[in-house]
């Protein structure tokens, strides 16, 4: 696992899809620190949204939108993007689930600097409450987890070997995806959120329930994800 994840990891920085995604996650945080000394705190109320909550709910959307871009759209190209070099992998005696862990562990591990950098700086600047800088950090966890999952699995189900294409599957799987991604990622953030509003204690507690629930959700999508590459071959997708 450990050396298809340094694989993974050497190949895909030289990618220019991986590259522009950690590029647009990076300015995901710079936005959001440009926006606090543009703005700072809101001096009235946005809508029916309490002042409490501005710069809350700009982080958990601004930690979504990196985690569909660094988790669930990377990990959707990465069966497709290997092209004809996959099935000099598929030749070797490797269990399918051990590349799809690696592949997993490739994606948690260059998702992390990006959402660190939405994360963290914003809680600081904003003066959070450490209770809710640490469940920030847990809904991190929960959203790294999901995606993932639902990435790694649609890089399988949905993989593309054409090249002009670069592996990125079609357009209607793509908005599936985003569309699936917002879904889960609403339900999975929104309960334990709402237990946070009503008890920073019970909250984070319940923000570390959900960390194993995502976790759960990540180790589906790579068994998942197992089953679909055993089911590749060659002839299957005119490589």
């Amino acid at each position: 696992v450990s050396s298809i994840c340094s694989k993974e990891v050497i190949s895909s920085i030289r990618e220019r899809d991986v590259l522009s995604s950690a590029f647009s996650t990076f300015s995901i945080a710079f936005i959001l620190i440009f926006w606090w000394f543009k703005m700072g705190i809101p001096t009235e109320p946005v809508g029916d949204l309490p002042l409490t909550l501005y710069y809350p709910g700009m982080l958990a959307i601004s930690l979504y939108m990196g985690a569909l871009l660094q988790c669930t759209m990377l990990g959707s190209t990465m069966l497709g993007v290997e092209g004809k070099r996959l099935w000099i992998m598929k030749s070797n005696p490797v269990e399918s689930l051990l590349i799809m862990k690696g592949k997993a562990s490739a994606l948690i591990m260059m998702a992390l600097p990006g959402l660190v950098a939405i994360w963290l700086p914003i809680c600081i600047l904003a003066a959070f409450p450490i209770k809710v800088t640490l469940f920030f950090g847990e809904c991190l966890l929960i959203i790294i987890f999901c995606n993932t999952g639902l990435g790694i699995w649609a890089g399988s189900a949905f993989a593309n070997f054409d090249e002009s294409d670069r592996g990125n599957p079609d357009i209607l799987v793509q908005f599936m995806l985003m569309g699936t991604s917002a879904l889960f990622s609403s339900i999975i953030l929104i309960l334990p959120a709402s237990v946070m509003l009503w008890n920073h204690n019970i909250g984070l507690f319940a923000g570390l329930i959900f960390i194993f629930v995502s976790f759960g959700i990540l180790l589906a999508g790579i068994r998942a994800a197992s089953s679909s590459y055993k089911s590749i071959f060659i002839d299957s997708y005119g490589v």
